[in-house]
């Protein structure tokens, strides 16, 4: 655990989410056998699984609905305002928040509505999709429910919907899972079934073409977070250094995803011409590891966890973090 009771290996996993999100943003290949996709699929699905993960650790905690009502509207404010920046880089805050309020409501089901919840939502995914796409071309509908069809249902690449079963997941693995050798098993049966649709898509079976929304792509993406996020869940304690810094990354995810999005718009402002550059690739993974250990210090002073997060805390907590602040969380 890191100071205040937050999970270090859940903090990892949040790390490895950072560092796939910058080879999606950045890497100016594909890579051999186009390895390197696969952040296309990681990125958005396991940061969703950790939100679930996080609603329920959460789910008994004293002022919950408030904390998550704040922290959600946070990341929705957040993002808007990101998006005010012309990049290259498609915000995802604005899903990522609403998909927390929902977490929070999904993780009081029982467990088997839980699976019964995120299997629907994959399942209806691929023909909602294509209907909110056919109502929002159609024009002249009122602004209110355009947006809320095209967050919700009709996005191009992210949608509340195809994000459901991800939410699910990972709620499901924090309830079910609970000791590592669960953990571990979870991982590998998760793995196995991305072998296996990835065997297919390169025998031209089933098609993985990120943000498509199609089932076969959700089940793939969703079975990658959650073989990532439980292997790092299991190995990152257990790695002194390496897991530290992880850690140290991914509880300031919000910090660090915000500096990405206005470095972005700095360097392209200043002239550049793409960002898809190794440099730049190599600058941002060195940049979130080294910024993250060397907040360490200053989170286990005051329990901030970085100054967007410690700014969030203590509004969600209505009160400024003490000195030994923190309170579990993921």
């Amino acid at each position: 655990m890191l100071s205040g009771g937050r999970d270090r290996g859940l903090d990892a996993a949040r790390g490895v989410a950072l560092l796939s999100m910058f080879v999606a943003h950045f890497a100016p290949v594909d890579g051999p056998g186009k390895v390197l996709t696969l952040s296309e699929h990681l990125t958005a699905f396991l940061f969703v699984l950790l939100i679930g993960c996080g609603a329920e650790l959460g789910r008994r905690s004293p002022g919950r609905w408030r904390s998550s009502q704040v922290r959600a509207a946070a990341l929705v404010v957040v993002g808007l305002l990101l998006m005010q920046l012309p990049t290259q880089i498609v915000v995802v805050l604005v899903w990522l928040g609403l998909m927390s309020l929902l977490a929070m409501w999904i993780s009081h089901l029982p467990a088997w509505a839980i699976a019964a919840t995120g299997v629907l939502a994959a399942v209806v995914e691929p023909p909602v999709l294509d209907w909110a796409r056919d109502w929002l071309a159609k024009g002249g509908h009122d602004v209110i429910s355009t947006a809320a069809v095209d967050i919700a249902f009709g996005g191009g690449s992210y949608r509340l919907a195809a994000f459901v079963l991800p939410a699910c997941a990972g709620i499901l693995l924090v309830r079910l899972a609970r000791a590592d050798r669960a953990r571990t098993l979870v991982a590998g049966a998760a793995a196995a079934v991305v072998v296996a649709l990835f065997v297919l898509d390169q025998a031209g079976t089933a098609l993985l073409v990120p943000y498509s929304g199609s089932l076969q792509e959700i089940v793939f993406n969703t079975a990658l977070a959650l073989a990532v996020a439980g292997l790092t869940w299991v190995v990152a304690p257990r790695l002194s250094v390496l897991g530290t810094v992880l850690a140290g990354a991914g509880a300031m995810a919000l910090t660090i995803y915000t500096l990405q999005i206005v470095g972005d718009w700095a360097y392209f402002k200043g002239g550049g011409a793409t960002d898809d550059r190794w440099v730049i690739l190599v600058g941002a993974c060195a940049g979130a590891l080294v910024l993250g250990a060397a907040w360490l210090p200053v989170a286990r002073a005051t329990g901030w966890r970085g100054p967007l997060e410690g700014t969030v805390d203590a509004l969600a907590r209505g009160k400024w973090p003490s000195r030994t602040a923190g309170g579990r969380g993921a």
